[in-house]
């Protein structure tokens, strides 16, 4: 058996490394090189061109990782013998870094070459699809390997790995399907960590508490909960590796661009590879730049490419519009200087707890613009909100948000008792919009159908259903976010506006780039602390922008002309 010595100087990367050798940490190589040696001479990736079928070569990013997770020991006085000194291991990679492959890796070495009898691994996630993205990976390792399939069996029902050797075996979890689970025993092998809830982390957290060695392993991108479990291990992690917490068992290790990175430190090469560690090898340098170039056409799509590109953390207040373009976007005007012009109006009723919301848009013709007429940057669009909310649903927030403060000051209008009073949010609209030349009204039809009808009658408008899918909001979600950064889109700083348009959200695009906006959103589906943020009045101004944006000005001839006889 091989003394452990002082580890070498490379592998002494953190506070955390200094004061675990001070504590009596030291460097068993041979157990580092026993796993590369493993996996370098046994394992086989199935995916991509490049890599299929093919012995894996690690990155030496990987193998100075993998090193430092299985070299460390620590004495264990209850054992009498030299262990390992990582149980708990947080690996943060962005994606496209290879981190499944990865996590597979070390899940499939914990059962087949460990040396545990009996050992028990789990590849967990915040749900099965998830979960079996690691475990697919696991598979084909041992499918393709001559040595592993013929010491291997895998239950096709339960994707369960047994290595009948040692009779130890690996399983899946998944966060949607836990019920039941508590007192599972071994060790864990966790994709994106920023998505898992409470719940399953629950399960997790004592699962190595009867084994000698065992590993709880993590691989993730950032995320945007910044309250949730993930983010949780993420600020733990950099405290432990700062010393500011000691804990000489946790390894993290967070391959990321500084999280306050301006946009033009992300676009220096040399950023990208201080996240993406598999730059040039794996990550093809050119087509990680023409992706970044197309991400910054969209607010969304720049952020979320900062979040799973560069491992740069979402921000839960404002995932979507640029607010430093919002703040630019100020208009003065009133709306009597509109009187008899072409408007449109958006309408989001609610009925308890949400806000109703309306928002009237004012297309003018720019005199700046030399292109076609009828094209939707001819014009500036004018927003003027106005905004309901019930007493009730007021005092339940008011300790989150200053809605008396709102009303108080004209930017939001709070209706007594627990419902939405729809004849007075009627009269309000005809009230204040009235004198403008309204010419459709576009509405979501949940509770809004009687006062639309009625609204149209009165005003003498168009009324336009709008339905609340997908495929209707992309088109004018995409155009709202487009002339917003063309500063074509102007708002009367409505305070209650201001707040909406800093936290609501954008689904994830689908394959053709569609998207449409939502509440913020929390992970855990029990928690209910973004309830009080609503969108209705970014809805309402949705809806109206896309009716205003087909505005077509008609000049008369004989208004500059002198009439002709014959």
């Amino acid at each position: 058996m091989i003394e452990p010595i002082m580890p070498p100087d490379e592998f002494i990367v953190s506070r955390a490394d200094e004061l675990a050798i001070a504590n009596g940490a030291r460097w068993d190589a041979s157990r580092g090189h026993h796993f590369i040696d493993t996996v370098e001479s046994n394992f086989r990736l199935y995916e991509g061109t490049r890599f299929s079928g093919k012995l894996i070569t690690l990155m030496h990013w990987q193998r100075h990782f993998f090193m430092r997770m299985f070299s460390y020991v620590i004495w264990s006085d209850f054992l009498g013998r030299w262990i390992r000194r990582y149980r708990r291991v947080r690996l943060w990679v962005p994606k496209k870094n290879g981190k499944s492959p990865m996590a597979a890796m070390v899940g499939l070495y914990l059962v087949v070459a460990d040396g545990e009898k009996g050992g028990k691994t789990y590849s967990a996630a915040k749900d099965g699809k998830q979960a079996a993205i690691v475990h697919d990976h696991a598979i084909k390792m041992v499918e393709q390997s001559p040595e592993l399939s013929l010491e291997c069996t895998i239950n096709k029902s339960s994707k369960r790995i047994t290595h009948e050797p040692s009779l130890s075996w690996y399983g899946v979890i998944a966060g949607d399907n836990i019920d039941g689970q508590e007192g599972l025993n071994g060790n864990s092998i966790i994709d994106e960590a920023h998505v898992v809830d409470a719940k399953l982390a629950a399960v997790l957290e004592y699962m190595g508490a009867s084994r000698d060695e065992p590993i709880d392993f993590a691989v993730s991108t950032a995320g945007k909960n910044l309250t949730g479990w993930g983010r949780q291990q993420w600020d733990y992690g950099e405290q432990v590796n700062k010393g500011e917490a000691e804990d000489l068992e946790f390894l993290h290790q967070a391959f990321a661009a500084p999280q306050d990175a301006t946009d033009e430190q992300l676009s220096d090469p040399a950023t990208w590879e201080m996240a993406n560690p598999s730059m040039g090898t794996i990550i093809n340098p050119e087509v990680f730049g023409r992706e970044l170039k197309a991400a910054k056409k969209s607010v969304a799509s720049w952020v979320r490419f900062k979040m799973y590109r560069f491992n740069i953390w979402g921000a839960a207040s404002s995932p979507w519009l640029d607010m430093s373009e919002w703040s630019a976007a100020k208009h003065d005007r009133e709306i009597r200087e509109f009187a008899g012009e072409p408007s449109y109006l958006g309408l989001d009723m609610s009925l308890t707890r949400d806000m109703t919301g309306c928002v009237l848009v004012v297309p003018v013709l720019r005199e700046d613009y030399d292109g076609d007429a009828d094209h939707e940057e001819a014009k500036s669009y004018f927003m003027f909100p106005m905004l309901w909310l019930t007493q009730a649903a007021a005092q339940r927030w008011g300790d989150k948000v200053p809605f008396a403060e709102w009303e108080q000051s004209g930017h939001l209008k709070i209706i007594k008792g627990p419902k939405i009073d729809f004849p007075t949010v009627r009269a309000d609209i005809v009230e204040a919009f009235g004198e403008t030349d309204v010419q459709a009204l576009t509405y979501d039809a949940t509770y809004a159908v009687e006062t639309a009808e009625k609204l149209s009658e009165t005003l003498g408008c168009e009324q336009i259903q709008f339905r609340q899918t997908l495929m209707e909001y992309a088109e004018p979600t995409q155009m709202f976010e487009r002339l917003l950064s063309l500063g074509l889109l102007r708002h009367p700083d409505n305070h209650v506006l201001n707040w909406q348009a800093g936290h609501v959200e954008v689904t994830i695009p689908d394959r053709s780039g569609n998207y449409r906006p939502v509440k913020p959103q929390s992970s855990d589906k029990s928690n209910s602390r973004e309830a009080h943020k609503t969108i209705d009045g970014i809805q309402a101004a949705i809806m109206a922008l896309r009716e205003a944006r087909k505005f077509e000005a008609y000049e008369c001839y004989y208004e500059d002309n002198e009439l002709e006889a014959f």
